[in-house]
């Protein structure tokens, strides 16, 4: 709460030497993106003499308004507080400061019940609501019964079992499915709330039961307070202490405990963080964040990317994922420091965050690339739904392009004036893809609009992408997502389904495509694209006027 005040001198008559001296005072609340004023007095101290006199008087005024009004302000904030706290918080906040006697979090097995039953977690986060601050979600990540099939079994199975030894391997057992009655609870100091597994199906094959995700709603079991202090507070990190309980026969057994910050609230990948990196990240509020995962050998292409993206196409969140391979995977903090060097003006504007997408030292290497961009594209998710109004998937050789070019748009304005009247409220939109391609250059330029110079005329369905609305998806995908809840619907566990784009809450979009720029990967061949041909859109698109 603050005491804003301004001094002005101006002529009141139309002689020069008849001046005031006016003193305004707002009382206001500074957050760290609007002011909320709450009051103002103004006091008009006129005359031709004795300016010196009158500023005494008017300082003498603010003095005694400050003692008042901080007084008044102090007995406002306890009464907020108290307010704010519930019966069971009545020993004060339970946030605390990061201190290094925490035991640290690592990623790997995590035996419970009776049964000595495993849990692969992968990692874990606090998000709060786009829409609202008010809300404050715990989640942990888990590798899916997917992911534990015969690697000699059906073709549907992808495997992850190598990364284990087959000691540990019989605990990690899914007796039915992908363990949805199993009763998971999530603790703050005595208080405790049951975590619900979110539905993992989709219509995008290559995700479903491959990451799990349980959810607990912390804003039951904190007080109003503390959700406010984790998402907003600037002075300094707050950690928040989660412990993951197991309830067997109404009996609690602890499986782990997390410390989780609100500068970094993902934790379970390696991630980079500058020592300015003081503002929660929870706090920020951007229109779209696109999840992208990149191998090493393809980070010459990242600057036309990231740039593109950003100043052509207004996305202006891009959370990338460093997928490293197995030659290089032990040398994660090398890489992703060198990456984190080059991209360093981005992630200090905020517009670029930066982790490896799997955490190779505690869950060994995983062979499937699949398994591992899935978990950055789930956790990417549920890092969106903070702070981002919509999320978008696709990888670096995918590039959006509006069909009609002949004036700039940006694509949040696009989004938000969708009027699709079969479901008003819809959760998210397809884009179908076109294949760029062309004979290389004898001199490569590196540029895709130079290196392709031409593209399919037509589009397909194979190499989709979509774009959804952060509160309505649960299931991230590399296509469609799934585990989407209907306009109107808001129990995600019973009310949420699969969709496909056709036509109601999910639907194709005609006023733009994907082109798909195949061949800039290294691992994968170039593309040679079959007539009928069109020019590539991306030669003009990219030599965008930088100072407008």
């Amino acid at each position: 709460m603050v005491l804003y005040c301004q001094l002005t001198q101006r002529n009141i008559h139309t002689k020069p030497s008849s001046k005031s001296l006016t003193i305004i005072c707002q009382f206001g609340v500074s957050t760290s993106s609007t002011q909320v004023h709450l009051g103002h007095s103004t006091m008009l101290l006129k005359g031709r003499q004795n300016h010196r006199n009158r500023l005494f008087v008017g300082v003498g005024f603010l003095v005694a308004a400050n003692v008042i009004y901080h007084t008044w302000t102090l007995s406002t904030i306890q009464r907020g507080e108290r307010e704010h706290l519930s019966d069971a918080d009545e020993h004060g906040s339970v946030l605390q400061s990061p201190n290094a006697n925490h035991a640290e979090f690592l990623p790997g097995i995590y035996r419970y019940g009776s049964h000595n039953r495993g849990l692969v977690i992968t990692g874990a986060s606090i998000t709060s609501h786009f829409d609202s601050r008010e809300t404050l979600w715990y989640q942990f990540f888990a590798l899916g019964d997917r992911c534990f099939g015969d690697p000699n079994g059906a073709p549907q199975r992808i495997p992850c079992r190598q990364n284990f030894t087959d000691e540990n391997l019989h605990m990690v057992s899914w007796e039915t499915g992908e363990l949805g009655t199993e009763n998971f609870v999530c603790g703050v100091a005595n208080r405790t709330a049951k975590l619900e597994l979110m539905p993992s199906e989709s219509y995008d094959v290559n995700t479903v039961r491959v990451i799990q995700v349980w959810r607990c709603p912390l804003h039951s079991i904190i007080s109003k307070f503390d959700v406010q202090r984790f998402v907003n507070h600037v002075r300094g990190e707050k950690m928040l202490e989660v412990d993951l309980l197991y309830n067997e026969s109404d009996h609690l057994s602890s499986v782990t405990k997390m410390h989780i910050v609100n500068t970094a609230p993902i934790i379970g990948v390696e991630q980079l963080r500058f020592p300015n990196a003081n503002t929660p990240l929870l706090s920020s509020r951007r229109n779209i964040t696109l999840c992208t995962a990149v191998e090493p050998n393809s980070l010459i292409h990242l600057g036309q990317f990231i740039r593109y993206h950003r100043d052509v196409i207004g996305i202006d969140h891009i959370y990338l994922g460093l997928d490293t391979q197995h030659e290089v995977w032990d040398k994660d903090d090398v890489i992703l420091q060198a990456a984190s060097n080059l991209l360093r003006p981005e992630i200090k504007k905020g517009t670029l965050s930066i982790s490896t997408i799997w955490d190779h030292k505690n869950l060994g290497y995983c062979t499937n690339r699949d398994i591992r961009k899935m978990h950055h594209y789930v956790t990417c998710l549920y890092h969106a739904k903070s702070i981002s109004e919509f999320v978008a998937t696709w990888d670096i050789d995918e590039f959006f392009v509006f069909r009609d070019n002949r004036e700039k748009r940006l694509l949040p304005d696009f989004l938000r004036e969708i009027n699709h009247s079969a479901c008003e409220d819809w959760s998210f939109i397809t884009m179908r893809s076109s294949t760029a391609g062309g004979l290389l250059p004898a001199a490569p330029t590196g540029l895709v609009g130079l290196d392709f110079p031409i593209r399919e005329n037509s589009t397909n369905e194979v190499w989709q992408k979509s774009i959804s609305k952060t509160k309505s998806i649960f299931l991230n995908g590399f296509h469609i997502p799934g585990s989407s809840l209907p306009q109107g619907k808001t129990n995600v566990r019973i009310d949420s389904l699969p969709l496909f784009p056709n036509g109601e809450c999910a639907f194709y979009t005609d006023e733009a495509i994907m082109v798909h720029v195949r061949g800039i990967m290294d691992a994968r061949a170039r593309s040679q694209v079959d007539e009928p041909s069109v020019l590539n859109e991306l030669a003009s698109l990219l030599a965008f006027d930088s100072s407008s």
